[in-house]
């Protein structure tokens, strides 16, 4: 089997990294703890392009889809964007879908990017595939309860924090 191959069974999981404009996209073996960056899938007016998310998915048949969800103090537009996006990619695929504190991995892609010389029109590009990689990394290198319980507790922990930051 070639590098760029999917694999023949269900051992990979699909990262996103969603953001307004684009959502990054990696690929990952939770066996070899090990993932890479795929592509982009084109955000307009808010909407993802199905289309695109539909080929990765169809491509890579993963077992998982885990997404990006920033860790802070305050529930945003973007916290209720990226939840959206995940029921709909749980409607869609009838796949479990796992959110992943990615808070710092486009900081962490700029970082690694600025490592090695890329012409500045693929950063953007690349970055947000980077940043998809490393939401996979993270929820290999987590204990699945971790992200359930940030999940479950996110509003408690966030007016605890609130009430001892006043």
């Amino acid at each position: 089997m070639k590098r760029s191959e999917p694999p023949t069974n269900k051992s990979s999981v699909l990262g996103f990294d969603y953001g307004t404009r684009r959502i990054g996209v990696a690929v990952g073996n939770p066996f070899l703890k090990a993932a890479r960056g795929l592509g982009i899938v084109h955000v307009s007016d808010g909407r993802p392009n199905e289309r695109e998310v539909e080929k990765f998915v169809d491509i890579w048949q993963p077992s998982r889809l885990i997404v990006g969800m920033p860790m802070t103090l305050e529930t945003t537009p973007l916290h209720r964007e990226i939840r959206r996006f995940g029921k709909w990619l749980d409607r869609r695929f009838s796949l479990p879908v796992d959110f992943v504190n990615e808070s710092y991995s486009t900081e962490e892609s700029n970082f690694r990017m600025s490592e090695i010389k890329i012409k500045r029109k693929k950063k953007t590009e690349i970055r947000n595939q980077l940043a998809a990689q490393i939401i996979l990394e993270t929820y290999f290198s987590e204990p699945r309860e971790q992200h359930e319980q940030w999940l479950t507790r996110q509003p408690q922990i966030i007016m605890l924090l609130q009430k001892f930051c006043r």
